[in-house]
C-alpha cells in the first residue's frame, strides 16, 4: 500500500508548526526536508510524506529545548541519517526513502518533546511564582491601606465629639 503524500501546508499543519515557521525550517534544514512527490522540479507539486512532519516536529522541539540552528543540524544528523541520490548527486535525508519505520521514527523524533515540555514547565512555574509575588505585594498593601482607613475612620469618630468632651475624657 502506497503511502499518502501531503503538501507543505499540510505537513506544517500536521507537526503543529506554522506554516511561515516550517519554511524557516525547511530552508535551514532543506536536506532533511525534502519532497518525494511525481514533479519534484516545479515547485507547486511538491509532496511530502508524513515524516517530513516528525522532523519538523523534531526540529521545532529541539529549537524550543533553546539549540542553535548548528545543534539542531548535529541532532538531526545523529537521529535521520543522509543519502545519496543516485540520479542527481544529491544528498537526501533518509526520511524520503525509509517510509515504512514508523516506531523507529517516534522513537527518534520524540525524545526532545519532554526536554522542551519541562522547559515550557520551568518558564511557566517561573510567570506562575512572578504573578502570585506581584498577588502577594497587592494584598499587603491592600492590608496596610484597610488599617490606614481604620485609623481614620477613628480619629473621625474622636472629632465628631464635642470638644468640651474630648478635654475631659
Amino acid at each position: 500500500m502506497r503511502e499518502a503524500l501531503y503538501t507543505f501546508k499540510e505537513i506544517c499543519e500536521l507537526a503543529g508548526v506554522p506554516y511561515s515557521t516550517g519554511r524557516y525550517y525547511k530552508a535551514k534544514h532543506k536536506e532533511f526536508i525534502t519532497p518525494v512527490g511525481t514533479d519534484v522540479s516545479t515547485g507547486r507539486n511538491k509532496r511530502y510524506t508524513r515524516q517530513v512532519a516528525e522532523v519538523l516536529t523534531f526540529i521545532s522541539n529541539a529549537y524550543k529545548s533553546g539549540a542553535s540552528a548548528n545543534e539542531v543540524q548535529q541532532r538531526l544528523s545523529q537521529h535521520f541519517p543522509m543519502s545519496v541520490n543516485g540520479s542527481a548527486n544529491e544528498v537526501q535525508c533518509s526520511v524520503t526513502t525509509q517510509c515504512n519505520q514508523e516506531e523507529n521514527f517516534h522513537e527518534a523524533v520524540f525524545p526532545l518533546a519532554p526536554l522542551a515540555l519541562l522547559a515550557n514547565m520551568a518558564e511557566q512555574q517561573q510567570e506562575i511564582k512572578e504573578a502570585l509575588q506581584k498577588i502577594a505585594e497587592a494584598l499587603e498593601r491592600s492590608r496596610q491601606q484597610e488599617q490606614e482607613i481604620a485609623k481614620l475612620k477613628a480619629e473621625i469618630e474622636e472629632l465628631k465629639q464635642p470638644w468640651w468632651k474630648r478635654l475631659l475624657f
